[in-house]
């Protein structure tokens, strides 16, 4: 009997504007959520979790399940064609 379950790696980083993040990535090396510190502070801002079709994001949710981009991508590898965010509109890329 073959069991299914999901493997939490967390990665740090620290990047020169201070900003501190942290990704969880499943066993497959997939980023399944991002915890960020914008300041340094030791207190996380903002979480992000990662919606996949396939192999492809299709939608980055905050931590209340709300959409804030929601992405449309071409049949080649890398081929995003739209990024369409909560707050300015889309982008055709």
């Amino acid at each position: 009997m073959c069991h299914s379950r999901v493997v939490w790696i967390l990665l740090g980083c620290v990047n020169q504007q201070g900003v501190d993040y942290t990704d969880a990535d499943s066993i497959n090396d997939r980023l399944i959520g991002r915890t960020i510190d914008s300041n340094g502070d030791g207190t996380n801002d903002s979480t992000d979790h990662f919606v996949y079709d396939g192999n492809q994001i299709v939608l980055q949710l905050d931590d209340g399940g709300n959409v804030e981009h929601s992405l449309l991508w071409g049949p080649n590898v890398d081929q995003i064609r739209a990024n369409e965010n909560d707050s300015s509109g889309a982008y055709c890329i």
